[in-house]
């Protein structure tokens, strides 16, 4: 049997989790199980414009929760536990170790008739978009466990790292980095496998990006290599591009300023000429137009999170 959590109790549960400016009304109904007390356990951590977290909820049901804003989307994988959810009236169910993929919503139907528990990460969509990624509000689903396991671990392993300020300005930087490829490798992965041929493009991608991350360092890796190196005509691989709004030149610029701000992160310090150099641009000309395209502000202004 269930009974209704009230407003009051709601907010002691999921204190951690609420906006100050949380209205009980738009969660409601919220029913717990009446056996037992309604606990909820949650520990985040914030990677950049992303929030990795694992929650553990007792029992409960809720309807008609209206979608958080529709820039957000959760990845997330059930540990243990299995639960229901009808997404704008269309059903899904994920038990454990399956992942899931939740772009935003109008209204959602969740049921646990048992303890869950669940690493989410929260994630926004334009942050996916800049890799060529864009999921539209049907698109959500089961995903591939064998396709997610990486970014199950990763996110588990950031879970019980160190607070972040305890890490190097270069450790944040790269494990933003390392989050974003995971998360990309995932949703491009599910989809080039369900979708076939008419995701080729976002495989290509997908691969040209992982190429170009790999040997952008290189002074001489141009778009028409990067072609090369797939097997694909420069024409090809711009049209995959284009189609995610991207440029091959602009996403290899960006890959050598992301280099360029680790090393200016760093704790040696070094001249401007062996930063470029080192990060693959031919001068400090370059460095100085694509960092700024990149971060907003010159290399010599730059200050890591």
């Amino acid at each position: 049997m269930w009974r209704e959590l009230s407003t009051e109790e709601f907010r002691n549960a999921f204190r951690n989790q609420l906006a100050d400016d949380f209205e009980g009304h738009a969660l409601q109904p919220f029913l717990v199980s009446e056996d037992q007390d309604f606990k909820v356990r949650s520990r985040s951590r914030r990677i950049g414009t992303a929030t990795v977290s694992i929650n553990r909820l007792s029992p409960f049901k809720t309807t008609s929760l209206r979608s958080q804003s529709a820039d957000v989307l959760h990845i997330g994988f059930v540990l243990r536990g299995s639960f229901a959810i009808e997404i704008d009236q269309v059903p899904l169910s994920s038990v454990a170790p399956v992942p899931y993929v939740l772009p935003s919503w109008e209204t959602i139907s969740i049921e646990c008739s048992q303890p869950v528990q669940g690493i989410d990460i929260a994630v926004t969509a334009s942050r996916l978009a800049s890799r060529g990624v864009r999921l539209q509000r049907r698109e959500f689903g089961l995903l591939s466990a064998h396709s997610a396991i990486p970014l199950r671990l990763f996110a588990a392993a950031l879970l019980d790292a160190p607070p972040p300020s305890s890490m190097s300005a270069i450790d944040v930087l790269a494990t933003d980095r390392a989050l974003d490829d995971l998360l990309v490798g995932a949703l491009l992965a599910e989809r080039i496998a369900t979708n076939g041929s008419t995701e080729f493009a976002a495989g290509l991608l997908l691969q040209a990006t992982s190429h170009m991350r790999a040997y952008h360092r290189d002074q001489e890796l141009t778009p028409q290599l990067v072609a090369e190196a797939l097997s694909v005509s420069l024409r090809h691989l711009q049209r995959a591009f284009a189609a995610a709004d991207l440029s091959v030149a602009v996403v290899l610029a960006n890959c050598r300023a992301d280099s360029a701000a680790l090393l200016l992160a760093g704790a040696v310090p070094m001249r401007l000429d062996e930063v470029a150099c080192r990060s693959g641009f031919r001068s400090t000309h370059e460095l100085r137009v694509a960092f700024r395209r990149r971060y907003g502000v010159l290399p010599s202004a730059f200050t890591p999170r």
